[in-house]
């Protein structure tokens, strides 16, 4: 059995449930540039789960550790009661702003509840500057963008521990090498005040669209998290390959060192498009 990591190998890590409500509520958009939605919500789709990112099986692309380890925040499996604003201050020039309940749940019975006395509140905010896509035919717009979080939520004996953070995120067309569309990504993300488990992270990534196939998807990420008693390098290649109209599979490799410790997990994950 492998010994534990610090981030996980898989973004689908939730365990065996037959029903999860994760989106639940209400949008209202005012004119053509600002929209507000209130309900169960998740922040991953929102704020992380940017075209490159979404190409990786690794939980820190999904999630910064930073936040996921930090906080009892609502990405999958977990939702929580909160209202999402999203304001366009230009066609390229996107503001988000985020509250949430304090504490995620993965139950109906505990998800739609908001109780800032007992859960805390999280609130998270970005602003993306989005420069259109690059070369064709990647798919890949260019964006830069910056977020933040504020969060109060329970600690022990009975306090909340208060903490917040930012991240920056970049992703731009780097060219094309015989015909290889090549897109390059970074994230870097740090908690400036106390963090109990994470207190920094960073990754690298390369996506690569070979030529003549927009279907293909090749990814490379190097990431590093820095916990309060631990330091973990991730690697992960992957590759999306179409078998179907409606069915790609996807292989992936990670590599893991935890404190000097190395780990080495294959992964095979079916992607299915229903219509």
């Amino acid at each position: 059995e492998a010994d534990a990591v610090c981030q996980d190998y898989s973004n689908i890590n939730a365990p065996t449930r037959a029903f999860r409500l994760i989106h639940a509520g209400l949008r209202q958009q005012f004119a053509s540039r600002f929209g507000i939605f209130a309900g169960l919500c998740q922040a991953a789709e929102v704020y992380f789960v940017t075209e490159v990112a979404s190409l990786f099986t690794g939980a820190s692309y999904g999630c910064l550790p930073t936040m996921a380890d930090n906080f009892e925040i609502n990405v999958f499996p977990l939702a929580a009661l909160g209202v999402q604003a999203d304001c366009e201050l230009s066609p390229r020039l996107m503001l988000r702003a985020s509250v949430y309940n304090g504490c995620a749940a993965g139950t109906l019975r505990e998800q739609f509840r908001f109780r800032p006395g007992a859960d805390g509140v999280l609130h998270l905010g970005s602003l993306t500057y989005t420069t259109g896509r690059g070369g064709r035919p990647t798919p890949f717009p260019n964006i830069v963008q910056l977020g933040w979080n504020v969060g109060n939520h329970p600690a022990e004996a009975g306090r909340k521990h208060t903490q917040f953070g930012f991240w920056l995120t970049g992703e731009q067309w780097l060219g094309a090498l015989a015909g290889w569309q090549l897109t390059g990504a970074a994230t870097f993300s740090f908690e400036c005040h106390d963090s109990p488990s994470a207190k920094h992270y960073w990754n690298a990534a390369l996506a690569v669209q070979p030529p003549r196939r927009e279907d293909v998807r090749i990814a490379l990420g190097l990431g590093r998290a820095c916990y309060r008693d631990a330091h973990e390098t991730a690697i992960e290649l992957n590759a999306q390959w179409p078998v179907a109209r409606w069915l790609s599979v996807q292989p992936a490799i990670h590599l893991m060192r935890t404190n000097g410790r190395e780990q080495v997990a294959a992964l095979l994950r079916l992607n299915c498009s229903l219509p």
